[in-house]
Formats: C-alpha cells, structure tokens, sequence
C-alpha cells in the first residue's frame, strides 16, 4: 500500500508499504501438555505462557474461567484484536454451550464462543484436534490427534487439513509425505509464516532428515527443509508442547511525508495502529529496481521521524514497524505480490499484516 508520495526530480520517491508482526526466535506464546516449570514458575495445561526477551510470562490463565487443571489447550491461534482461538483435548461447558475436542472455541472479553463446530465439518464425535494455526490467506488449518475420516477424506496425524472458509469444508493442505514427516509423525504444536514456512512440534522424538528433534522443540519446515528453530534447554524430558502460536502484527506505519534538508532527506510518518510495534526500521532501495533496499536505519528509538542522507540517484525509502525482535511487511508490489525482505536485513521477518 502507499502512502504519500513526495519527489524532488532526479533525487527522490517515497513510498509507505505495508508493514506486520513477526514472530520468531524468542518471541511466542506457548501452552504444554502437562504441568511444566519454566523459568521461576510452573505452568499448567489451561494456561498460555508467553516467552518474550528471554523470558516466560504467564498471558492468560483458564482457571478463573471455568477450566480445570486438566483441560488441556491443545491448539493455539492468537487473534489481532486481542481474543485467541483454541481446542481442547476434553470436553468442557460453558454458559449452556457443550464444546469438544473437535471444535474451535473463540476466547474473547471473558467469554467462551463456538468458531467453529466440528460435527458440522463431518468431524466424528471423538476426533481430536492438536493443532491449528492460520494459513496465509487467514483460513484456518488444523492437524488431528489420531486419524480421521472426514467426509472420505483421510487424515493422519502428521498431515495438515485445511477448513475452507468459502464452502466451509475441510481439505487436505499438506500430507506426512509432502511435509517430509516420517510415518506416524504427530504434529501438536503449529503456525505459519507469511513467507509460506511452517513451524511445529511433536509429541514425541521424531527423526526429520538427519535430525531427532524432541517434544517442546520447535521445527522449521520450509520446501522439504527442516531446521531447529527454538529450544528449551530447561524443557523437562519427555514434555510436549501443546499449542504454538506467533504474536499479532505490528501493523503498518501510517502517511509517510519526506521533505529535503539541505542534502538530507527528513521522514516523518504516523505511527501504527498495533501494540506490538515499538520501533522503526528504514530502508533505502533505487528507484527502477524496487527490490535493492538495504537497511540505512534499523532502530529510530521509537521515534516517528529520522533524517537520513540518501544515496545518488532516483532513491526510495520504505519504512517498518517492529515488535520487540521481529519485523514486518516490506509491502506489495504492484502485482500484490509480499516484497521480499533483504540480505543483512535488521530483523527477521514472520508475518505480515496491516492494520484492522
């Protein structure tokens, strides 16, 4: 998307692209299978636990909304307006609703909605789903503890089924093969990038290539490719994760204005919607190319304004927000299609979104 243009012939372009969350390295929010100490504190299985700058935070806490300690919440989306997605590995009741292990229950404000109720998708009444996640078009994609049928479609456990959100009928996204998954590979812990990776945990020691990686370990999955994305050292053996979810997008910086001073070009833009941008990036690209930018600013302290000294030439700057270890979109280009990121760029980048 861009924003204000500004040009001085022969010197300048200026274009405001979008720009997201990402989540990475040491930026995630988790749920685990049983109890299990992190850090200075011991989680339970109805809680969400936040790791962020090295550290662990507890972010949402099911007992004081009906759910025993023995509620497993086995699937995991957060939501950009604040609310999350999830399933469990047992049944509870709330408010007169009876939701199971085959649905998608909405958290929001407090309260318990039914998103979506898996006996309506053919589910059948004791399937099990372990892990969800949103796929890059925003529907939802969903992995089953023990194999189902669904409406004549198989799916194993290492599979990847996707919910359609136009007809509403599950498809089948990615198999164990396709994944490159050994057979009876159990995927319990799920999310995506923007860029098309998939990140996942197993329940158990689980050989991909030439690596064993172990429950509570998270795994890049990426055109048959597979790398260690995180691990716990304190993870106590035999403990899987259960849900794995990226934070929200930061969302995208707003009216970027660029005025000459002197040989220096001043930028000045309005700061993004979401909560989880803290900070600014620039880059700086020639115009004509579109896709050799490289970075002139990686931290503004917060700032919506720098003053940079452009390169010769026709020069276009972009700016992105970032959360705390991670940044955004570059934008589209004119065809829609995501900008990539760049060699030596500030952050990595994880998913791209604007604002709501």
């Amino acid at each position: 998307m861009r924003g204000t243009d500004s040009r001085t012939p022969g010197l300048l372009l200026v274009l405001l692209l979008l720009a997201s969350a990402c989540a990475g390295a040491e930026q995630f929010a988790i749920t685990t299978d049983v109890p299990t100490p992190l850090g200075t504190a011991t989680y339970l299985a109805n809680q969400i636990v936040e790791r962020s700058g090295g550290s662990y935070s507890l972010s949402y806490d099911g007992t004081g909304d009906g759910l025993g300690p023995d509620v497993n919440l086995n699937a995991l989306v957060l939501l950009e307006d604040g609310s999350f997605l999830f399933s469990t590995d047992a049944p509870f009741e709330s408010r007169g609703v009876y939701y199971e292990a085959r649905d998608v229950v909405r958290y929001d404000s407090g309260l318990f909605y039914m998103h979506v109720d898996g006996g309506s998708l053919g589910l059948a009444p004791d399937a099990n789903l372990d892990a969800l996640a949103r796929d890059i078009d925003g529907d939802l994609v969903f992995s089953v503890d023990e194999p189902e049928f669904v409406v004549g479609l198989q799916i194993a456990p290492g599979d990847l089924a996707v919910i359609d959100t136009q007809s509403d009928n599950v498809l089948l996204l990615a198999t164990t093969t396709d994944l490159q998954l050994p057979n009876g590979a159990d995927i319990v812990g799920l999310e995506r990038e923007d860029a098309g990776a998939w990140f996942v945990m197993f329940d158990i020691p689980t050989h991909v290539g030439t690596t064993t990686y172990l429950p509570g370990e998270i795994v890049r999955l990426e055109n048959a490719n597979d790398a260690l994305f995180f691990s716990e050292p304190d993870f106590p053996a035999g403990n899987a994760g259960a849900g794995l979810s990226f934070p929200d997008s930061p969302g995208e910086a707003l009216q970027l204005r660029a005025s000459r001073s002197g040989a220096d070009v001043d930028l000045t833009w309005q700061p993004s919607c979401s909560a989880e941008a803290i900070d600014y990036a620039i880059y700086e690209g020639s115009i004509g190319s579109w896709y050799d930018h490289d970075p002139v600013v990686c931290s503004t302290a917060g700032a919506t304004a720098a003053t940079v000294a452009p390169d010769s030439g026709d020069r276009y700057f972009l700016v992105v927000p970032q959360s705390a270890v991670f940044e955004g979109s570059y934008g589209v280009d004119s065809a829609s299609v995501e900008r990539p990121s760049t060699a030596g760029a500030c952050l990595d980048m994880r998913r791209a979104a604007a604002c709501p």
